[in-house]
């Protein structure tokens, strides 16, 4: 009997845990998954010019993340005359023959630059936006699961191959998935027939003077991929989430019919630094989207009343601390009566 107690007691606790909300969807919602923020500085030597003082200005607005249209970044103005903090000692030697003012984006958690260029008007805008990041936000605000981001190599046959395989196995997939009853009622529809998946493509090329910062950003989600002179398709999904690259002969069918599986199935861990991909940079204001946009694909959003119909839940909201405390509570409950089945079980060794 109390074998099946502590049994049923880790039953429930794992399905306390357990989430019915498909990756793609959790990602964009939650809190948790907020992208990380990239490092942006501007060296310079005393007073800013012109447009080097617009840059500032325009990296300042977007670093508030409570501003009208905040970015992924945290900023730092460095005047390099003055005392330069300790830790960017080794990020402005590699720097120090560059002319200045001198913008320099690095990843986040790092002080290794990632792109850098003169400190202008122009230069702080291709930084934190362009086209290919503006039109991505819109798809995924719209609905879309994700955005397959194809980067070309520059081989007219290799990038047309690319892109066929990427859009008839994420059509095909769209056409026979279906969402479990579990995660219909946990994205609030009214039935099955209500959930429409939909995937889209959108190509790049390497070379286009308006995507530099971007295809930088892509190339840099892993170590090598920089030396590669292959096309490479990049799963966008959430907040501006990406996962790893498929590239070459490694964009197959497969490949892509199991990122598509992961980004639909069940959120199986909350933790975003423990689900595969990176963060990229994009200028977005993710809660105003959440708050007025319904997405096209699921167009047909149960209406409920308005206390019952809030789709995004921000983690740290009652109904997610009361149930963090229930499974606390149960797990506690669990070590209890395990501990004592295993004293009583050496004790009746002993007899």
């Amino acid at each position: 009997m109390s074998v099946c107690v502590f049994l049923g007691m880790f039953w429930i606790a794992r399905e306390l845990f357990a989430c019915a909300i498909p990756v793609f969807r959790y990602a964009l919602e939650r809190d948790s998954w907020h992208p990380a923020p990239y490092s942006v500085f501007l060296f310079h030597r005393g007073k800013l010019g012109a447009s080097a003082h617009k840059a500032l200005l325009s990296l300042e607005e977007a670093a508030r993340q409570d501003g009208d249209t905040p970015a992924n970044i945290l900023f730092r103005a460095v005047d390099v005359d003055a005392s330069m903090p300790g830790p960017l000692e080794p990020l402005w030697r590699r720097l120090e023959n560059e002319p200045l003012p001198r913008l320099v984006l690095c990843a986040p958690g790092s002080l290794y630059p990632l792109w850098t260029a003169e400190a202008t008007e122009t230069s702080a805008a291709a930084l934190l936006d362009s086209p290919a990041r503006r039109e991505i936000q819109r798809r995924l605000a719209r609905g879309d699961a994700a955005v397959w981001v194809l980067l070309e190599s520059g081989d007219p046959d290799k990038d047309a191959a690319a892109g066929d395989v990427v859009r008839r196995e994420a059509e095909e997939f769209a056409k026979s998935f279906r969402f479990s009853p579990e995660a219909v009622e946990a994205m609030g529809l009214v039935s099955a027939a209500d959930a429409v998946i939909s995937f889209s493509q959108l190509r790049i090329r390497r070379n286009d003077p308006d995507e530099l910062v971007f295809k930088t950003l892509l190339l840099s989600t892993e170590p090598d991929l920089h030396e590669l002179p292959e096309p490479m398709a990049f799963a966008v999904f959430g907040r501006g989430r990406t996962l790893w690259a498929l590239v070459g002969s490694g964009i197959s069918p497969m490949n892509v019919s199991e990122a598509c599986i992961y980004l639909t199935g069940d959120c199986s861990c909350e933790v975003k630094a423990n689900n595969p991909g990176a963060d990229l940079l994009f200028r977005a204001d993710w809660y105003r989207i959440l708050a007025g946009v319904v997405p096209e694909p699921f167009s047909r959003l149960e209406q409920a009343a308005p206390e019952a119909s809030e789709t995004f839940i921000r983690d740290g909201s009652p109904k997610t601390v009361a149930a963090l405390a229930v499974t606390g509570a149960i797990l506690l409950l669990a070590v209890f009566a395990g501990s004592i089945l295993l004293r009583r079980g050496k004790a009746e060794n002993r007899d």
